[in-house]
């Protein structure tokens, strides 16, 4: 049952979900920087900068919609690491559209990060099924992705201003995916990355 609360700052293990309504505007500001940095900005459906009215509009935004969540993820020093966001719901078919950056040059929290948000969307807000889409190009999340058993099946192609991009797409990914690959450690996934270098 997919149950999300919009002022509840949710606590998985040693992690908590701020919802963007509820960030203070210095918290707020750390988000659109983080999404401004050219490392997150070039994998973006819209790669153009933010600006930080646009921002604080779309934050403002998110108070009177049901069909978009978005979250800054603390670890457990209380230190922002990244974003998550679920959108397109579909409560008839127990689906959304998944969504996430870390924070910009911070690869030992990005393993713990998605470990945790996957719990948090299967096993907190309760959702059986997901999809995404990723940049084609993006070698980290497909690395990232493939390791926890989210397989493309599709791709598509769009152009976005001036520049034609190719995204992967993944259909369905259920809790029971999820639950086959919840044990994964991050000695696993530096072994996987050794094995599946290209």
């Amino acid at each position: 049952m997919i149950a999300i609360e919009k002022y509840k700052t949710y606590e998985c293990h040693d992690y908590h979900f701020k919802n963007f309504i509820q960030l203070t505007r210095e918290e707020k500001i750390v988000v659109l920087n983080w999404r401004n940095s050219p490392d997150v900005r070039k994998w973006m459906y819209n790669r153009d900068e933010i600006d930080l009215e646009s921002h604080l509009n779309f934050i403002k935004g998110l108070k009177e919609r049901d069909d978009k969540y978005y979250w800054l993820v603390f670890d457990n020093m209380n230190q922002p690491i990244g974003v998550f966001n679920v959108v397109n719901i579909d409560k008839e078919n127990d689906i959304a559209e998944t969504g996430t950056y870390a924070k910009p040059k911070n690869f030992l929290d990005s393993f713990n990060f998605a470990k945790e948000y996957l719990y948090f969307y299967f096993e907190v807000l309760g959702f059986t099924n997901m999809y995404s889409v990723s940049d084609a190009q993006n070698e980290n999340i497909l690395m990232y992705t493939r390791f926890w058993g989210i397989e493309y099946n599709r791709t598509i192609t769009e152009k976005n201003n001036d520049e034609v991009i190719t995204y992967n797409v993944c259909d369905r990914y259920t809790r029971e995916d999820y639950k086959k690959n919840a044990n994964q450690t991050i000695r696993d996934f530096i072994k996987y990355i050794r094995t599946n270098k290209s």
